[in-house]
């Protein structure tokens, strides 16, 4: 939003910063500015446990992601299509887990007759996912810290700095906060170690690996276990090495997959060669053909 709404975003935001009743509004609601609007919101306290979008989360507000996360903000739009596609019984793999959003809100949306699996490489994530696991007493999740990568063996791993826990990755980024040794498996001995047959639903978000994911899921995509994949296109990092939207996406069309109903108007230009690279970040959707325009 332009800077000329600047006093407007502030006097809002110190409007409803004054009463817990109007933050509480505040963040229940959806509407155009929200987001400008949430940078002049002060916040209630440094942390503390919350309810937000009918999931309890532990909130540091010092990192971006957790701070969307309270102020309904985060990933909105990808919440409400998973809330609408997940169904009771499935399992449901979190790639990229980081402290838990997605895992906790497909671990409701499944039931306790389903499954979700939450893969995370950060420890100080790990240890804030199984805390959030622990606070919606979800019996259905099992999480297992290690990063996703295409062949088995430790990995060096760049951990985030505070202020987004998001940015951790394989390999190294200038604003990193150390880099550490984790270990490194690939799906399908993941898969093979817990009994996983059928993966109904998959997001995977692992800054600009996901194609090694690919790599190390061969054996679980040729026999066609995994049905859907949520999955983000991190530009910013693969685009300066050369990987574009229309080789992304023709990576996981390789394995059978199909794009369909996220970013249809950018993968559609991709396709035509139009598309403009710009390190955007774009969520896909693919589906298996067993599964595509069903349920």
């Amino acid at each position: 939003m332009h800077e000329a709404y600047t006093p407007l975003g502030w006097l809002i935001g110190s409007a409803v910063s004054l009463h817990p009743g109007l933050r509480d509004g505040f963040r229940s609601r959806h509407f155009k500015g929200k987001v400008f609007i949430t940078r002049f919101v002060r916040d209630p306290a440094p942390a503390g446990e919350y309810d937000c979008n009918g999931a309890t989360f532990a909130i540091d507000f010092g990192d971006q992601i957790q701070r969307a996360i309270y102020y309904g903000i985060y990933e909105r739009h990808e919440l409400a299509f998973l809330r609408g596609l997940a169904r009771p019984g499935w399992t449901c793999v979190d790639i990229g887990a980081n402290v838990g959003f997605f895992t906790v809100h497909l671990a409701k949306a499944v039931g306790p007759e389903g499954r979700v699996f939450a893969i995370e490489a950060s420890p100080g994530n790990f240890q804030r996912l199984e805390r959030n696991i622990a606070l919606n007493r979800l019996g259905n999740v099992h999480a297992r810290q290690a990063a996703i990568t295409a062949e088995e063996g430790p990995v060096r791993f760049s951990l985030s700095p505070a202020v987004n826990s998001g940015w951790g990755r394989i390999g190294e980024f200038a604003s990193a906060a150390g880099v550490i040794e984790v270990p490194g498996i690939t799906f399908d001995a993941f898969a093979a170690a817990q009994g996983i047959d059928r993966v109904d639903l998959l997001k995977i978000d692992i800054e600009g690996h996901e194609l090694s994911f690919l790599e190390g899921a061969r054996e679980s995509l040729r026999r066609g276990v995994i049905k859907r994949i949520l999955v983000e296109y991190c530009g910013y990092s693969l685009e300066p090495k050369g990987i574009t939207l229309a080789a992304y996406l023709s990576a996981f069309e390789a394995h059978g997959l199909r794009p369909a109903h996220l970013c249809l108007t950018e993968i559609a230009a991709a396709k035509a060669g139009t598309y403009e690279p710009r390190r955007s970040i774009l969520n896909l959707y693919f589906e298996h053909p067993s599964v595509a325009g069903g349920a």
